[in-house]
């Protein structure tokens, strides 16, 4: 990955090392210190570590202490995004959305755009990631959803069922029109409902429901899909 072996300037610490050290630490203060310390030589595969590292604590990161700690690497993060890939886009907003990290729009903001012409490099993982990530962040981004909306199909035979269930999820959240997509899914999801576990036949019902898009046969089959897991 780009700049995973450089050292930054005055850094005294190999990229590995800090990446890996990102990963290893044992509490929010940790990793904020972490990135205050060394911020010269965060890059983008950083930055994904280290939100991939906080979404996992989003009750801690709530703490006021955290706070001014997170509004610099929310700051650091969004001079990074340029140098991002598909991959460490998706890990940012994936882990920002589940911090629940105040002040992230311009950050939001920042990815939808770097995100729109690269959607084509996206792994199934990363799009529902992504798409999950601006709806639950609350955060419109129309360009980016369309864009998915395109680029998901042809995917569609690599998703698994939490990608489904989180993908038609996510659009009907935050109500943004996607009737190809959903349709799409509603065929692909339904041969693979024996993989779908209760909170994605959930979800996925609720979704169509909440889009009020039309899916006879797939409600059918999550119909009788269900009732062995009441």
């Amino acid at each position: 990955p780009r700049g995973q072996g450089q050292t930054g300037p005055s850094s005294g610490m190999s990229a590995q090392l800090l990446t890996a050290k990102l990963k290893q630490a044992r509490s929010v203060e940790e990793l904020l210190r972490l990135a205050g310390e060394r911020s010269n030589a965060f890059n983008h595969i950083h930055c994904s570590a280290a939100w991939n590292h906080l979404g996992k604590q989003a009750w801690e990161c709530r703490k006021p202490q955290h706070q001014p700690g997170l509004a610099r690497l929310l700051r650091l993060t969004g001079a990074r995004v340029p140098e991002a890939g598909a991959r460490e886009l998706a890990n940012i907003v994936h882990g920002v959305a589940k911090s629940r990290v105040a002040g992230a729009r311009a950050l939001f903001a920042a990815v939808a755009e770097a995100a729109v012409p690269r959607v084509c490099e996206f792994k199934p993982q990363e799009i529902a990631n992504t798409v999950w990530a601006y709806a639950a962040a609350a955060h419109t981004a129309p360009a980016l959803l369309n864009a998915f909306a395109v680029a998901a199909p042809p995917r569609l035979p690599d998703f698994n069922a939490q990608n489904f269930a989180n993908t038609v999820w996510a659009y009907a959240k935050v109500g943004h029109s996607a009737p190809a997509l959903l349709d799409e899914i509603a065929v692909a999801a339904r041969l693979r409902l024996h993989d779908f576990k209760a909170q994605d036949l959930a979800n996925t019902a609720w979704a169509y429901a909440k889009a009020g898009h039309s899916a006879p046969a797939l409600l059918d089959a999550i119909a009788a899909a269900a009732p062995p897991r009441l």
